[in-house]
């Protein structure tokens, strides 16, 4: 039971992690879109 816990637990935190991670990576690709457009208009 504990040791269950403890998986869920540590999947919960790599989820996390990966979550942010893509968070991170789309906000990334937004800038870059809006920069792109940026640049046409320009």
């Amino acid at each position: 039971m504990r040791l269950l816990k403890y998986d869920k637990y540590d999947f919960s935190v790599k989820f996390e992690r990966e979550n942010r991670l893509v968070k991170f990576l789309f906000n990334i690709c937004i800038n870059f879109l809006q920069i792109c457009k940026i640049r046409r208009l320009f």
